[in-house]
């Protein structure tokens, strides 16, 4: 997970397998399409690249 829909922002957390993500919602950003979304396991929240994550990202358009 990261601040911003970009691989040079900062890190704010990690998702595991085992974790539960709500999604957000996503947008296009630096390498693709990304979402944003809370870690309720761990509670750490941020953006994640959608080609990483296994269902492919949430399906609502932020608007940005």
């Amino acid at each position: 997970m990261r601040s911003g829909s970009s691989t040079a922002c900062a890190i704010t957390g990690v998702v595991h397998s085992a974790n539960i993500v709500n999604y957000h919602c996503w947008t296009t950003g630096s390498g693709g399409t990304w979402t944003y979304g809370r870690n309720i396991t761990s509670t750490y929240a941020g953006w994640m690249r959608d080609d990483l994550l296994n269902d492919g990202g949430s399906k609502v358009w932020c608007g940005f």
